[in-house]
């Protein structure tokens, strides 16, 4: 019985080496401080880390949770990309949540769509070297693709 124990922790511990050394590539892996130093400049010097909670001026000055998530999505991971997600409060409308893209395009941050529900995921398909982009959850998935300069939707959800 020892045997099959040792082999199964020694087939687990592989399998996480062959992940830690072979990441999914929608996600863009910065180090902790690099990401610390765009949700930052993304924010203004808003939020002061990749998550916590902070009094939003855009909220009435309500205290809100935010979380970010770095996504790759050109093809060689150049552009840095962000999701800050709020949640919370209900100046984040209907849902209580709130989801916005950024991508450094040109030396700037440029917010990119904001979502209200969902999360937003990259695609395997690709316009212009960029992922296609949509929403999980829900009954419609909306679709947003690359288009020089930014995302634009192209398929809406009624």
């Amino acid at each position: 019985m020892k045997p099959i124990r040792a082999a199964t922790i020694l087939c687990f511990a592989f399998s996480l080496l062959a992940c830690a050394a072979h990441p999914p590539s929608s996600e863009f892996v910065a180090s902790t401080s690099a990401m610390e130093l765009w949700v930052k400049e993304v924010s203004g010097g808003l939020l002061p880390s990749v998550k916590g909670s902070v009094v939003d001026p855009d909220c009435a000055n309500q205290e809100v949770d935010y979380e970010t998530q770095q996504l790759a999505l050109d093809a060689k991971d150049r552009t840095p990309a962000v999701v800050i997600t709020k949640s919370g409060s209900t100046c984040l409308g209907r849902t209580g949540q709130k989801s916005e893209l950024w991508v450094k395009s040109g030396g700037q941050w440029v917010s990119q769509f904001v979502v209200s529900e969902g999360e937003i995921q990259t695609l395997p398909s690709r316009t212009q070297g960029f992922a296609d982009l949509s929403v999980s959850g829900g009954p419609c998935s909306p679709l947003w693709r690359w288009q020089g300069q930014r995302y634009a939707v192209v398929k809406r959800c009624p």
